[in-house]
């Protein structure tokens, strides 16, 4: 189901990638002839080879096709640039560089960094555990992101904005690190296809969780 979308989301790589992001391992499962005929195209493809058999002998169900926005000379378009992973990867890049700043003059935290990151993170947990959980959505079930993209990352935003001091905080920052290592180390053996922005930006969370753990560590042991 989900490559049965690509053709349509070559112009538009962000949705593509929401898109991606929603959508769990079901959305990877072989997809029957039955399954194609929510796309419009599919559908009217498999209308017109209709045939009505009457007493005047077999005729075609459609006399006549056009469509009014998905056009062959749409379907010939060239994609666009993948603009999130290049955003991404610039974005893993600087997180690298920031937390290995930080690891060096032990600054516990960059909240105007690390809260909105993972503030963001823990409302995109929330959609995935809605999408999963409450709507009716079948492909949205069973969403490997919910590894990285955990609802409680909220919980560790408002901790980190109110420069909390918690046990519970390290010890989250450590289980963190750890579900974005299993998340990016598995990527090549997901049943559930991956894009590559999603992966950098799990790296990304996955590596300033890990200098966050250090910093807090390393302040703890000194004290």
């Amino acid at each position: 189901m989900r490559q049965l979308l690509d053709p349509y989301l070559v112009e538009q790589p962000t949705l593509h990638l929401g898109m991606d992001f929603a959508q769990g391992v079901p959305a990877d499962d072989p997809a029957s002839t039955r399954n194609a005929m929510f796309l419009p195209d599919r559908l009217a493809a498999w209308i017109g080879k209709a045939r009505l058999v009457g007493p005047e002998g077999e005729r075609s169900l459609v006399t006549r096709t056009d469509s009014i926005g998905w056009t062959p000379e749409r379907a010939r378009l060239e994609p666009e640039p993948p603009w999130p992973s290049i955003l991404l990867g610039a974005f893993l890049v600087l997180v690298a560089w920031l937390t290995a700043l930080d690891l060096r003059s032990g600054r516990a935290s960059r909240r105007w960094l690390d809260v909105p990151l993972f503030g963001f993170l823990g409302i995109a947990g929330l959609f995935v555990a809605f999408v999963w959980f409450i709507s009716l959505h079948p492909v949205a079930k069973r969403n490997i992101n919910i590894l990285w993209v955990l609802p409680t990352h909220i919980a560790l935003a408002w901790a980190l904005a109110r420069r909390g001091s918690g046990g519970w905080i390290g010890l989250y920052l450590w289980g963190t690190a750890a579900l974005a290592a299993v998340f990016v180390i598995g990527w090549p053996f997901w049943s559930q296809e991956v894009p590559v922005a999603l992966v950098l930006l799990a790296l990304a969370a996955g590596l300033r969780a890990v200098g966050l753990a250090l910093v807090r560590t390393r302040a703890a042991a000194a004290g």
